[in-house]
């Protein structure tokens, strides 16, 4: 495993503090009681992440350059691996360097050498409330053992600001989880809009043990930050 460059200050996992009628906002989680990410660029850009004592989701954009959370990175890190693939044993390989946004809750991670795994196509253009998507993460592998990635479904609900985060001014994407929930323990995965990624999961209504069937995921708007992850990665962003 690779030694991490830090390009840009990082984020510790977020603690907030907001309470809602079902549970306590948290630093997001990952998918259980959903299903095996479809065939395709869903599973095949899926990327776990080990990062110091972080695991996290993140998705594979270039061959070179993985798409996460910037509280995934944690400030004493040093060591780290990117586990490629929907299968829990997929390609393994080492980071090289990681770059953390100046405000928003997003990174973009280098990998030791490009993957030939397929890579997602990032959404250029907003959301609007009632779009029906699609989100992936890495299942609650540690709690229930799943060895494939997970995918449910989403309703984005609205774009709301001043949640109780770091940056209280960032514009997020709130959807409602579906035919699946999230648990703690994987950030970053990708809110997923006509087969492109369209956000990254920032925050979640989650908790170890849901009593509830779905949860509430807020996501990091990809359209408003394709010009800082493009100057970073070199990702083209289609038209």
């Amino acid at each position: 495993m690779s030694v991490l460059k830090r390009v840009s200050r990082a984020l510790v996992a977020m603690t907030v503090a907001t309470t809602l009628a079902i549970s306590a906002v948290a630093p997001a989680g990952a998918i259980t009681d959903g299903r095996n990410a479809s065939a395709g660029v869903l599973s095949d850009s899926m990327v776990r992440l080990n990062i110091g004592n972080m695991s996290c989701t993140g998705t594979l954009i270039t061959p070179e350059w993985v798409l996460a959370a910037r509280h995934c990175i944690p400030e004493d890190a040093n060591v780290g691996e990117a586990v490629l693939g929907s299968f829990i044993q997929g390609d393994r390989k080492g980071i090289a360097e990681v770059r953390t946004h100046p405000s928003a809750d997003l990174a973009v991670i280098k990998l030791a050498s490009p993957s030939g795994a397929r890579t997602a196509n990032l959404h250029g253009t907003h959301i609007q409330p009632g779009a029906g998507a699609k989100v992936t993460g890495w299942g609650g592998w540690s709690q229930n053992n799943l060895i494939l990635g997970q995918q449910a479904d989403a309703n984005v609900v609205r774009r709301i600001t001043n949640l109780d985060s770091p940056d209280r001014s960032a514009q997020l994407l709130e959807a409602e989880i579906y035919r699946g929930r999230l648990l703690p323990g994987d950030s970053g995965g990708a809110l997923w809009l006509n087969g492109q990624v369209a956000g990254v999961l920032s925050m979640s209504t989650a908790t170890e043990r849901p009593t509830h069937d779905g949860t509430m995921g807020w996501y990091v708007p990809v359209a408003e930050h394709l010009d800082w992850i493009s100057r970073q990665t070199g990702k083209v962003v289609p038209p």
